[in-house]
């Protein structure tokens, strides 16, 4: 009788340790795909903020090329700030 109930806890206790094994396997899990979320997410965020910062420097560009004393074609300078300013607007108008 006590090798039984010896047998039957140490049975017992190795299905413990298996199924404690599988949850915090499943825990592990769910951690590394929020972690990657939060990756993915900070990722985008630091392309949105490139983005912006390189969109006034283009403007500024278009705006320096229309009034550039060797400017040959000052439409085609004004159009292409006119265009940088939309994309500019544009971009503004976007939800966050």
């Amino acid at each position: 009788m006590n090798q039984r109930s010896s047998m039957i806890r140490t049975v017992f206790g190795i299905s413990l340790i298996i199924g404690g094994a599988s949850l915090v396997r499943t825990a592990q899990d769910e951690g590394v795909k929020q972690i990657q979320q939060l990756i993915k997410k900070a990722s985008s965020g630091v392309e949105s903020i490139t983005d912006a910062k390189l969109q006034p420097q283009k403007i500024m560009e278009a705006c320096n090329a229309v009034v550039a004393p060797d400017v040959k074609d000052c439409r085609d300078a004004y159009k292409r700030l006119q265009k940088e300013m939309a994309s500019s607007e544009k971009n503004r108008a976007e939800p966050a």
